[in-house]
Parts: structure tokens; sequence; C-alpha cells
């Protein structure tokens, strides 16, 4: 930009030159001092250093027309003939500015808020969803972080909520009509229900546990081996969406962080599928760790079916710690679950 200016400057200075000479010859001419008259073979040329053609009267035109004046008279002295003149004030080419900036005013500090009591009431929405699960939204925006303990028909499990306070799960429906309590550490807890219409064709049986006492569902589907097709556990626990017959699952519940953690396991198995008389056989074991060594471990079993859901203690006395590594095995604790055709 200032190269542009400069060379813009220049332009007009020559300009401003050549029109100053052309009205000085103009005036001598006139006044005589060059000898009167122009001469007839002094010559007119354009700007453009063009002769004008023959017999064409001269331009009159002044600022296209530029006299020689070496030619109309060569010896006159021009140095005396100007008149003195103030000398004119200089002019900065470019306007200066004063670039110091006035320091910006403080931006005033907003004001503390806090969340009312209305902002942080938690809500908790549920919804029916595949293989009679329970989906659980819940939301306590002051509440991140948080440790909360989700109950439905006897059975309860812990949970955390994330940063944002907000929590999301599925539990096994242990009831058509299925109510679900979430309770915050502080005691407050939310409350809602919904119905769960494929509860109906199901069956299913839980056993739950706190802290480091640990219990394992193993399902065996009509006279399944160990490891074999039809053997459900934490190891392969099937989903719920598989459908068919025989198509057991395992739902494993609970969060292991935060303090004295409640966990389960639940079994799901679809009744009445046409194959007649079967059976599914159920273990419940316990791994003898540092923790459970020498000591009893206790627990609960639910058994939920068309007529309720119906609890049993459970406790297991854990031999001593040379069997660290080893389990100990629970048969049939409850009756066998039979599959009647329909």
């Amino acid at each position: 930009m200032k190269i542009s200016r400069k060379l813009a400057l220049a332009g007009s200075t020559v300009f401003l030159v050549a029109a100053s000479g052309h009205f000085l010859q103009r005036g001598l001419l006139a006044s005589g001092l060059l000898g009167g008259a122009a001469p007839a073979d002094a010559q007119l040329v354009k700007s453009t250093g063009v002769p004008a053609p023959a017999g064409e009267p001269g331009e009159t035109d002044a600022a296209a027309q530029v006299t020689t004046l070496a030619s109309v008279a060569p010896s006159v002295d021009l140095t005396n003939l100007a008149p003195d003149l103030p000398a004119a004030p200089i002019v900065p080419v470019f306007p200066v500015h004063n670039t110091a900036r006035e320091p910006a005013e403080p931006v005033p500090a907003l004001p503390e808020t806090t969340l009312t009591e209305t902002d942080c009431a938690p809500s908790l929405v549920l919804a029916a969803a595949t293989g009679a699960m329970i989906a659980v939204d819940f939301f306590a925006p002051c509440d991140a972080d948080a440790r909360i303990v989700l109950r439905h028909a006897g059975l309860a499990v812990s949970g955390l909520t994330d940063a944002s306070g907000h929590y999301y799960s599925q539990l096994p429906a242990l009831a058509q009509n299925a109510e679900v309590e979430v309770r915050l550490p502080d005691g407050e807890s939310r409350v809602a229900d919904v119905a769960v219409p494929d509860f109906a064709g199901l069956s299913r049986v839980a056993v739950q546990w706190q802290g480091e006492d640990a219990f394992q569902l193993q399902a065996y589907e009509f006279g399944a081996g160990f490891g074999l097709p039809g053997h459900v556990s934490a190891v392969r626990p099937g989903r719920p969406e598989t459908g068919g017959p025989g198509a057991g699952y395992l739902s494993i519940l609970g969060d292991s962080r935060g303090d004295w953690p409640m966990l389960a396991e639940v079994y799901t198995f679809p009744r009445g599928h046409g194959l007649g008389d079967g059976a599914v056989t159920l273990d419940i074991e316990a791994a003898v760790t540092e923790t459970t060594c020498g000591r009893e471990i206790l627990g609960e079993t639910l058994h939920a079916g068309p007529s309720g859901v119906v609890a049993t203690e459970l406790t297991m006395a854990m031999p001593d710690c040379n069997a660290v590594g080893e389990y100990l095995v629970l048969q049939d604790p409850i009756p066998a679950m039979r599959v009647a055709a329909k």
C-alpha cells in the first residue's frame, strides 16, 4: 500500500511540472518576451510526440500541446521572471496516527451462581426392552460420579453415575408390572414403573451378594456338559435377542467400583417352546480367594416366575486358605426348572 501511494505521488508531480512549463510558454509568447508572435516555423506537437497533420490548424487544447522553448528563444534568461513566492508548507504524504491503544476496560466478573433444588432434582425413566429387560435411564445433574442403588422386586445392585450425573443400564424384569427405585447416597430416590409383557413367557433365577463375597451361576440346559453348547455362564452368557428353544442367557449386574458394591447374576430361560419335558440344572459356585478363604460368605437367591418372586438366603462356609484357587459348588440350589410342552 505504501509503494502504490508513492508511485501515485510521483506521477502527479511530473504532470504539474509539464503543465507549468506549458502555461509559462503561453505567457511569454503573449507578452512578447519571446520575440512577439510565434514564428511561422514553430512546430506544435501533441503530448505523444507525433506532429500534427499538414494543413491542419494548431490544437487549441493547452493541456495537449507543448512548444519547445529552446527553438523559440534559446537566449532568453528566465531565472528572474518568476515572482518570489512563499515556500509551500510540507504536507506529509501519509497521515500520522497515534497508534497507542487505550487500556481495555476489565471485564466484570460474572456473579457466582448456585444450582437450586429444582435444578438438582433427579429424574428416572423406564422402558421395556427386548427379552423382558427394563431400560433404566437415570439423571441426577448435581450427583456426578455418585454411587447409586437400583432395587427391583427384591433385586438390589449398585451403579455409578458418569461425570454429568447420568446413568443408563438394563435390568431383567422379575415381574410383568415392574417397579424400579434408584437411590442416591443422601437418601433421595426416584421410583418409576413400566409394563413388561414379555415376562410372561420367562423364568428367572438370580444370585446376589455384596462386597468381596462373590458367586457365579452355572446353567446346564437339556443335559449340556461343562463348556459345551447349552452351558450358560459369565464366560458364555448368551444374549436376550437370540431367541429360540433353549436360548437361555445370563445378565451380569452391578458396578464393582465404589464402596461396598452390590452385584448379581440373573439367569433367564424361556418357557414353553413345544420341546416336550426338559430340565435346566443350576449350580452356584464360589471361588476360594485370599479374601474369602476360612470364613462364611453371604448372598441371596431369587426365583421369579408367574406366581411371583421367592427369595432365599444363601450361606457358604469357605475352606481354609490352603484351598485358594479352588471352587466350592452348591448343586441344585433351586429345584430343577421344568420346561413344559404347550
